[in-house]
């Protein structure tokens, strides 16, 4: 475990240990101790649990499976593969070593780790392998966990199928490059832009570096973070080799597993504590307060609920209607954007072959969908959690208006994890597991609804083949470069975007309703907080002290900020 998880579970230990004693003291607010106690051991559970896939990508001839070896100390995985047979292999530590293979049915069936070479012939049934080995560099790799994944030259449904699996899980991407190959091709510089779309961190290995003369490898190194800089982007860059185990060691350890647990849970703590603060201030206004005024506010309170759903309801409706539109064709204007760049490496792809084209055109598919969803998820996040705040305005006085920093911070939280959440939950037989994935991170009512169709999945293995078929056939053998940019302009694109419109339609719809879900069920429970407080209140002051409780709430209150602050969770 490491030093972020046992801080952060210490602050949430700490924090039970509080609560628990407090409600035992001040029992106005023991029924919302209580309530926050499911999200306080939901977030204890994910913390310790929480493993960071490492998605290892590039070429096949990159190397990575012989790297991935050499830092086991054993030949786990296959090297001499073909494109067909290649497979997501997760690498983890356990005592009973095992294969359990994941079937695209949904299917888990437990094999001997012998029996990997043999699975290859079953690659196209087969979604992922986790690969259990007690071996001590992978004890040593915890939390880490590195996937080995399918080359770019894999069969093009088993890539975007390994790609969609993982686009939304992993925590950081370790892109590797031989150093034969000299510079970032395309395709993997498309890949990087996916990853930095969605948030996650990356960075660069140039391998085989005992191939070539240090100066030589040094210059490739060098030569790629020029590349990276050129396209706006950053990331630490290293130079390794299957014969040099410290340089390989030295790679691992520049992926901080602090850092990285820190950015999947900060947000959560921070949403905790502010919701105790508001909480325990609620309490301390209350108890200053006559019945009266207590009354009144809770009136307010139960308004602003009411306002709330009625909010909920009219954005619903709304996203039904031409509201959405707009959204959808930002998303298709990038699309076409894109591709309409990309026309002359499709032309030349497409006299080369059917599956060169469907490449090229699913890797542009790929790179410019995300990019316009991150931005119209974004975009949807700050109007829906601005909605909600002014709503919350009108009903209720300045006394209970949310705070600022709480909703900063769950904006925040939800443009960072609703896409890569809805990417997960579009591929098939992950819908459970990302609920809950969904629950630890961007709310515990969080509901992922119906399994949508992924639009890059389907743009790749329904849409493409017959609009491929049609431009080829325009493009005969001998046929100048020219007559097939005009297939592609005039047929391939135009019913591209056609037939993405209603996955892309669907794609948003769902981010809006999963926006709302979470966001009307965090600020429902902000301001139901606070009437139960202010309910109980009066119950329980009849025969109290006020100053008293006034003091006791104080203690609290100053007693969670000081472990907030000890254990960096502001």
């Amino acid at each position: 475990m490491t030093k972020a998880q046992k801080n952060l579970i210490g602050f949430l230990h700490a924090i039970e240990h509080e609560l628990k004693q407090a409600g035992s003291d001040l029992p106005l607010l023991r029924a919302e101790f209580s309530r926050l106690q499911p999200e306080i051991s939901g977030l204890q559970t994910a913390i310790q649990q929480c493993e960071l896939l490492i998605p290892v990508v590039g070429a096949f001839s990159a190397g990575k499976s012989s790297l991935l070896n050499a830092l086991v100390g054993t030949d786990l995985l296959p090297v001499a593969i073909t494109p067909e047979t290649a497979m997501p292999t997760e690498l983890r530590y356990d005592q009973r070593e095992r294969l359990e293979v994941v079937f695209l049915d949904g299917k888990t069936q437990e094999f001997p780790l012998a029996a990997l070479p043999t699975l290859q012939s079953r690659a196209h049934e087969i979604e992922l392998v986790k690969l259990y080995a007690e071996r001590s560099a992978l004890k040593a790799l915890q939390p880490l966990v590195l996937v080995d994944m399918p080359g770019f030259n894999s069969p093009l449904d088993a890539h975007n199928r390994a790609i969609a699996h993982y686009i939304g899980q992993g925590a950081h991407y370790l892109f590797v490059v031989s150093v034969e190959e000299g510079a970032l091709h395309t395709q993997t510089l498309r890949r990087i832009e996916e990853v930095v779309t969605i948030g996650r961190t990356f960075s660069v290995c140039v391998n085989k570096a005992d191939l070539r003369p240090q100066q030589e490898v040094e210059a490739v190194q060098a030569y790629i973070g020029d590349q990276l800089a050129e396209v706006g982007l950053e990331a630490a860059t290293c130079r390794v080799s299957q014969l040099d185990g410290g340089a390989i060691q030295a790679m691992l350890q520049s992926i901080d597993p602090e850092a990285l647990v820190n950015n999947l849970f900060q947000a959560r703590l921070q949403q905790l504590s502010q919701t105790l603060e508001n909480i325990l201030q609620t309490a301390s206004e209350a108890i200053q307060h006559d019945e009266a005024e207590n009354k009144k506010r809770v009136s307010e309170l139960e308004v602003a609920i009411h306002e709330l759903e009625t909010q909920r309801d009219a954005k619903l409706t709304a996203t039904r209607s031409a509201d959405l539109a707009t959204s959808v064709n930002n998303v298709l204007t990038g699309v076409t954007n894109a591709l309409n760049l990309a026309v002359d490496d499709m032309a030349r792809a497409a006299l080369r072959s059917n599956d060169e084209l469907a490449r090229v055109v699913s890797d542009e598919v790929r790179a410019s969908l995300l990019a316009g969803l991150k931005v119209a998820t974004d975009h949807l996040s700050e109007e829906v959690v601005s909605q909600f705040t002014r709503a919350t305005a009108n009903g209720v006085s300045g006394h209970f208006q949310i705070p600022e920093d709480w909703t900063r911070t769950l904006l925040n939280d939800l443009q960072t994890n609703l896409l890569p959440v809805l990417l997960s939950a579009l591929t098939p037989n992950k819908i459970e597991p990302v609920m809950r994935w969904a629950a630890g991170f961007i709310g515990s009512t969080a509901v992922i609804g119906k399994l949508l169709p992924h639009p890059i999945l389907k743009a790749a293995t329904l849409i493409l083949p017959p609009l491929l078929g049609y431009v080829l056939g325009q493009v005969g053998e001998g046929q100048q470069l020219e007559q097939a940019k005009k297939a592609i302009r005039e047929n391939l694109i135009p019913d591209l975007i056609r037939s993405l419109r209603p996955e892309v339609a669907a794609v948003l719809t769902q981010a809006n309703e999963q926006a709302m879900a979470v966001v009307t069920n965090a600020f429902e429970q902000q301001l139901q907080a606070k009437r139960n407080v202010l309910k109980d209140a009066e119950a329980h002051m009849q025969a109290a002290n006020r100053a008293a409780l006034g003091a006791a709430v104080l203690a609290v209150r100053t007693n969670a900020q000081a472990l907030a602050r000890a254990h960096k969770v502001l």
